[in-house]
């Protein structure tokens, strides 16, 4: 074997054990029992070997390689130089704590790539410039612009890039046309072809006059106060203590206001120490009229890092629970020893207010202080 053939099998080897998940995608066998490392230490170690294979194939001459090998070469240099870039870049927003990463900008200089910007979280409290910013493809929900748990969202698409999709099956409202004794069908010539059945025509109308309201409001007007009230409520929480000095609260992300959204993730801490039950969270601020969210929302990389597990840990707990054939997100928690089934959210928007944040925070400490909440008649956690 040559040594540029022999850098790139061991290059995919590694490859494959860092993104078993992918593995599996593409039917290679022997990965399905296995978790990415998705912690900070994790992705450095994977980028210092990476860095290790790019050392290797640039001392490689490429002179008495025959061109099969010289194309072998290039592509491993290529994959190596991409999975440093993929560590490096940043992104727009955590989809746990809202934290703004290093700007998009980063993000889409990367070539050669076709790139979809999630901007859901990001855009209802900050300006995103497409002439400056230039993803193909960007998510948005218009919802939660306007303050609403649900609602009408989109794709926005370059042209050029929805013209070099290609879908083999199609829906309602999706075709020019369709016959079934010929066996054939012909997607719609625009965007139609990729929006499947009725798209809501009601709710259409609603995100004009968002959107007037927002421009009449000025979306850095409402990112300097989101900012102001999220700031202000880490501190408070911050600042919330027991009766012993214990620590009420447990933030993720940024302790400030700085690179971050309207989205604060923590736990509740009791006077011992122990993360209270996030359903017993969410039980007591239903009764008080306060809505949140609470679990491992979109991110188990995030979630897993912040109780502090191991890939020793989630892969033994993940091979115990199929043995044992468990079936909950309980037993699941058991098997590892995490403490919760996540974390508590709570967003803040254009429609908060210094009342909504002072109210939140009364209840925190009138419900949590000097307290352990009871778990009678909690619902078992049968998915994340």
């Amino acid at each position: 074997m040559t040594a540029a053939r022999d850098l790139a099998d061991r290059f995919h080897q590694r490859w494959l054990t860092e993104n078993p998940f992918s593995a599996s995608m593409y039917g290679i066998p022997g990965y399905d029992d296995l978790m990415p490392d998705e912690s900070e230490e994790g992705a450095q170690a994977w980028r210092a070997e990476a860095e290790r294979f790019l050392g290797e194939a640039d001392a490689i001459d490429p002179g008495p390689l025959t061109p099969a090998d010289v194309v072998t070469l290039d592509c491993t240099r290529e994959m190596a130089t991409q999975e440093l870039t993929m560590i490096d870049m940043g992104r727009t927003e955590h989809t746990v704590t809202a934290m703004q990463y290093a700007g998009p900008a980063v993000l889409m200089a990367v070539a050669a790539r076709t790139v979809l910007l999630d901007a859901a979280a990001f855009v209802p409290t900050n300006r995103l410039d497409l002439a400056v910013v230039k993803p193909e493809f960007v998510t948005v929900s218009w919802y939660k612009m306007f303050g609403y748990p649900t609602g009408i969202g989109c794709l926005l698409a370059r042209r050029d890039a929805l013209a070099r999709l290609r879908r083999p099956w199609f829906s309602g409202g999706t075709v020019w046309g369709a016959s079934v004794l010929g066996g054939w069908h012909r997607l719609a010539a625009d965007e139609t072809a990729f929006e499947d059945g009725t798209v809501n025509f009601l709710g259409i109308p609603d995100v004009a006059a968002g959107l007037a309201w927002i421009g009449d409001i000025g979306i850095d007007l409402i990112h300097r106060r989101v900012g102001c009230l999220t700031s202000w409520l880490l501190g408070c929480l911050a600042g919330l203590k027991h009766g012993n000095g214990a620590p009420m609260v447990r933030l993720y992300g940024p302790p400030d206001g700085e690179a971050r959204g309207g989205t604060v993730a923590f736990n509740f801490l009791d006077a011992r120490g122990a993360v209270v039950d996030e359903r017993a969270v969410v039980r007591d601020a239903s009764a008080a009229g306060i809505s949140l969210r609470a679990g491992c929302f979109c991110n188990p990389g995030a979630w897993e890092q912040a109780f502090g597990l191991t890939r020793r840990v989630v892969r033994e707990g993940w091979r115990e629970f199929g043995r044992r054939d468990l079936r909950t997100v309980d037993d699941y928690l058991e098997l590892t020893g995490l403490p919760s089934g996540g974390a508590v959210r709570v967003s803040l928007g254009l429609v908060s207010s210094v009342g909504d944040v002072e109210r939140f925070l009364d209840f925190a400490e009138r419900t949590y202080r000097d307290r352990e909440p009871g778990r009678d008649g909690l619902a078992p956690r049968l998915r994340c």
